[in-house]
C-alpha cells in the first residue's frame, strides 16, 4: 500500500505524464528505490520534497502538503525518529531533548502551533524578524 507521500508523488507524476524512471533520474536514485520510498519501505530523503516541488513547479500549497506527507511517511517507515545531535549547539540539543521528553504532554493546539512555526517559509521568518527589531 502506498504511503500518503507515495500517493501524492504518484498522482503528481502521472499528472505530468512522467514515468517513474524519469522521476528517479531527476532524484538521482533508482526506480526501485523511489518505489520503496513511495510504499513506505524506505524513509523519504530530506531533500526530496523540495526537489520534487522544484522540478514539478508546485505552488506553495502543494509543496506544503508534500512536505507534511514526507514527514508522516518517514516517521511511520522508521517507527521512531532519530535526531543527530552532532552538529547542534548546546541550546539546540537542550530544546530537542526537552521536546522529545515532553511531546506526549503537549495538547494538539500546542503541537499545531509548533508545527506551523516549523513549516513556515524560512525567508518570511527572517523578514519578520528583521522587521521586528
Amino acid at each position: 500500500m502506498l504511503s500518503k507521500f507515495g500517493q501524492l508523488v504518484r498522482a503528481l507524476r502521472l499528472k505530468e505524464n512522467m514515468l517513474m524512471s524519469d522521476m528517479a533520474d531527476k532524484l538521482k536514485c533508482s526506480p526501485s528505490y523511489l518505489s520503496a520510498v513511495e510504499f513506505g519501505r524506505r524513509s523519504v530523503p530530506e531533500n526530496w520534497p523540495s526537489q520534487i516541488a522544484s522540478f514539478l513547479n508546485l505552488d506553495d500549497e502543494n509543496t506544503k502538503h508534500l512536505k507534511e506527507a514526507a514527514i508522516t511517511a518517514t516517521s511511520r517507515s522508521r517507527g521512531a525518529v532519530t535526531v543527530s545531535l552532532d552538529d547542534l549547539t548546546p541550546f539546540q540539543e537542550e530544546v530537542a531533548i526537552q521536546f522529545a521528553r515532553k511531546i506526549k504532554e503537549l495538547t494538539d493546539e500546542e503541537l499545531q502551533k509548533i508545527k506551523n512555526q516549523l513549516l513556515e517559509d524560512r525567508s518570511s521568518e527572517q523578514n519578520w524578524r528583521r522587521g521586528s527589531r
